[in-house]
């Protein structure tokens, strides 16, 4: 029997926005993961995390809505950055 797609409702996302089954990028195990539009993260039954996941890769969701994303990199000019 096919599972039913899961649904999130969060306000500034339509209604039926479905969550989106990606990878985790921050390490080479890839581990799987599910993006919700809401920015949160939930791990994936996988070979390498076997349904679990790091800090890092717990925490992703949180920079895809970041009011404040760093678009250059900082440079320290006399001890200051």
């Amino acid at each position: 029997m096919a599972q039913k797609p899961q649904w999130v409702e969060v306000a500034g996302v339509p209604y039926g926005t479905p969550a989106t089954s990606t990878h985790c990028g921050f390490c080479a195990m890839q581990c799987a993961m599910q993006l919700h539009p809401d920015g949160t993260v939930k791990p994936l039954p996988h070979p390498i995390n076997k349904g679990r996941l790091c800090v890092l890769g717990l925490t992703s969701g949180a920079l895809l809505g970041h009011t404040h994303p760093l678009r250059t990199p900082l440079v320290r000019q006399k001890g200051q950055l």
